[in-house]
């Protein structure tokens, strides 16, 4: 009798791989690790409205990152009768950071590479607002929260996802993995990712206190950036708060408290 093989086992046949075991991932593609190297297969029409899901984004977020101790090496990005699955070196160590000034510094290091080519652009200025109000039906409360001022700063490279998880602190230092929505942007968007409420209470289970965040901030190298997420960073919560609105509406519950936390942010 022939057994039929478990989707770790076909994914490792078809990648030449041994065994491939379960890491803990994020909430929309799934990761295995094999050996040295990290396995992620990513999940057909995984975008929402706020985060993309391109394993050719990642790609190549990885290879304008490699040697830099940013994010993970790349090994390869392959197509599989199960979908994409990328490829990349594994990082020993624990998820998430260890401390806000390793945050701070890695994002501020990351933002200081400037943009690269090859990605697409993410919303900033009114654009983020408009953004937002995509996500929401006409007559949502959240409409009459929306933010009056809006500004851009200089277009970087931003990771657009730095929650909690996405941290890895491992020998090296600490690192950003699950890089599927990368973009050139400005790097107000990754800190208000960061402290988001909502973002920290799906990912790390409370929301940042008013201390932690203005250490964050005082941490974090660029101080331009930090004065410009002080004046028009609400858009980017603001933003976030109509995302999670709109999981909500999907029926995803676990965010009903993201988006309470968020709106709470705001004020």
């Amino acid at each position: 009798m022939t057994t039929a093989l478990t989707l770790e086992d076909q994914l490792a046949t078809e990648l030449g791989l041994d065994h491939l075991t379960p890491l803990k991932g994020g909430r929309t593609n799934s990761v295995w690790q094999s050996g040295a190297v990290v396995v992620k297969l990513y999940t057909p029409q995984g975008d929402t409205p706020l985060f993309g899901n391109s394993p050719d984004h990642e790609w190549h977020a990885l290879n304008a990152l490699q040697g830099t101790k940013i994010a993970p090496e790349p090994i390869a990005l392959k197509d599989t009768s199960l979908g994409k699955a990328l490829i990349y070196g594994h990082i020993t160590g624990a998820l998430g950071y260890a401390s806000l000034d390793q945050a701070a510094a890695l994002l501020g290091r990351l933002h200081r590479l400037g943009a690269k080519a090859g990605l697409p652009v993410t919303p900033a200025g009114q654009d983020v607002l408009e953004h937002g109000c995509a996500m929401l039906p006409a007559d949502h409360h959240l409409h009459a929260l929306k933010p009056q001022k809006t500004g851009t700063g200089p277009i970087t490279l931003v990771h657009r996802d730095p929650v909690f998880t996405n941290f890895v602190t491992g020998a090296d230092g600490l690192r950003l993995v699950d890089w599927q929505c990368p973009a050139m942007g400005d790097p107000v968007e990754d800190l208000a990712h960061f402290i988001s409420p909502a973002m920290n209470v799906l990912y790390r289970g409370k929301p940042l206190s008013q201390a932690e965040i203005f250490h964050f901030l005082k941490a974090y190298p660029d101080q331009t950036t930090v004065q410009n997420y002080q004046e028009y960073g609400l858009c980017y919560h603001w933003r976030m708060a109509c995302y999670c609105a709109w999981q909500v509406a999907q029926g995803n519950t676990d965010y009903q408290a993201a988006l309470t936390a968020e709106t709470q942010y705001m004020g």
